[in-house]
């Protein structure tokens, strides 16, 4: 087998779902690179910057406003990348929220729409897309994009843990029956990854203080983070690129022999007993969400900065402002 490792992913047909921004749109940008057309979806209403940005390499590219939860809108979004592509061949699983609630109490809805919108998308879009890679007898790749809460957790993650771990369940089934297909199924679970909340939050005190470092002023008269250890190789979090490199691998040919691996992408933090107090909820969540924050590294001025809107969901608590 001969690769052109500049162009890895040529020819490549993608769908990711949350693709917009965050992870997803790190994921996007590499695989463009590499020579990919990508199919991105997602509420954010940044797709449209997203989907110009991607077609500067792929002008086939696109974006598509989508709920993944909402099976009418997945399969709709399934059917615009069959009608533009003809068939995929590398599925990006990236969707993920999560509800924080203790396990004795976890609210049946709360619980029904992180699976909805966590695990139940796997099933839906290989329902659309498998049968015509099937019926072409073209090899295939898909990713799902975990977490390491799935192997080592923390208190009040029920929901999240329960969606992560069927994915890893769903992942080595996929790998036994799709294999004679050429149609491998891998994960890749990620550990801290600066996106999100947390920038938002910087972001926000940026605006209001115009040409000031958030590390010198704020972060520098915080307590040392109590919640979590320092044995990962990051001391925190990592990068969405660390995310799109491990992806890019399992989509390209690199790792043709590799199915059903489960590749932890946490700088270690897995290996480590977690430093975490005891916690309780809700009165400690301002408290917990301000602390986590803490991990992330800052932008500076003059950085380039892009608002994240995915967290803003109705049924999660607000971002909390230290």
């Amino acid at each position: 087998m001969s690769l052109n490792y500049a162009r890895l992913l040529e020819g490549k047909k993608v769908l990711i779902t949350s693709g917009a921004h965050g992870m997803g749109f790190a994921i996007a940008k590499i695989f463009v690179k590499h020579g990919a057309d990508v199919a991105v979806c997602g509420r954010s209403p940044s797709g449209a910057d997203s989907e110009a940005e991607l077609r500067k390499t792929s002008p086939d590219s696109f974006f598509f406003k989508c709920d993944v939860s909402v099976p009418e809108q997945l399969d709709a979004f399934c059917a615009e990348a069959l009608s533009r592509f003809g068939y995929v061949d590398v599925i990006v699983n990236n969707v993920g929220i999560n509800m924080r609630e203790p396990s004795p109490s976890i609210s049946y809805d709360k619980y029904d729409l992180v699976q909805d919108t966590n695990f139940k998308p796997i099933i839906r879009i290989n329902n659309n897309l498998l049968p015509t890679l099937i019926k072409q007898g073209r090899p295939g790749s898909l990713i799902h994009i975990s977490t390491v809460h799935a192997i080592a957790t923390v208190p009040l993650m029920g929901s999240y843990v329960a969606s992560k771990g069927a994915m890893g369940g769903m992942n080595r089934l996929l790998a036994v029956e799709l294999g004679r297909y050429g149609i491998r199924s891998n994960v890749v679970a990620p550990g801290g990854i600066y996106t999100g909340p947390g920038y938002n939050m910087v972001v926000d005190w940026m605006k209001e203080n115009p040409g000031k470092s958030y590390k010198q002023e704020v972060v520098a008269n915080m307590p040392a983070d109590p919640l979590h250890g320092d044995g990962s190789l990051s001391g925190g979090s990592g990068r969405a690129e660390d995310i799109a490199h491990a992806c890019l691998f399992f989509a390209s040919d690199m790792s043709s022999y590799i199915s059903g691996m489960h590749l932890m992408v946490d700088g270690g933090a897995s290996y480590q007993a977690h430093k975490v107090r005891e916690m309780i909820w809700p009165e400690n969540y301002e408290e917990m969400v301000r602390e986590f924050r803490m991990s992330f590294p800052y932008p500076e001025p003059g950085d380039a900065i892009i608002e994240n809107t995915s967290y803003k969901n109705p049924m999660m608590p607000p971002p909390v402002k230290s």
